[in-house]
């Protein structure tokens, strides 16, 4: 994902769609984070954030990782939290927000794919 600080109106102004980078005040950066399942009810989080080459340094880097870090470790907790509830539940239901559209959408098409798979079989 990539980021930025940009003047007033840039959202009007792009009709809500994504701005111009050029135009941005400051601020640019990126994150990326990845999570891979290593077996059942355990995963490994990979995470990086850091800032636009134009505008930061490797200090600035330093402190985006240490605030990522923090922040991690707070979902971290929640998340051990929730696998212990469902470890704990017999046939756990598990209820998906609004907020969970993308990995829902994610996972209904990696069902139907590996379904096809196996029925070409």
């Amino acid at each position: 994902m990539k980021g930025g600080n940009f003047p007033a109106g840039t959202a009007d102004a792009c009709q809500f769609g994504p701005p111009d980078y050029a135009d941005a005040v400051g601020g640019i950066t990126f994150t990326s984070q990845a999570v891979t399942p290593t077996g059942s009810g355990t995963a490994r989080y990979f995470y990086s954030w850091g800032p636009h080459r134009h505008h930061g340094d490797e200090a600035m880097r330093d402190r985006l990782m240490t605030m990522a870090g923090m922040a991690f470790a707070e979902d971290k907790a929640m998340i051990e939290a929730q696998q212990s509830i469902l470890n704990a539940t017999p046939e756990p239901t598990i209820m998906p927000t609004v907020h969970d559209k993308g990995i829902t959408l994610y996972n209904l098409i990696n069902k139907r794919l590996s379904g096809a798979e196996h029925n070409a079989t």
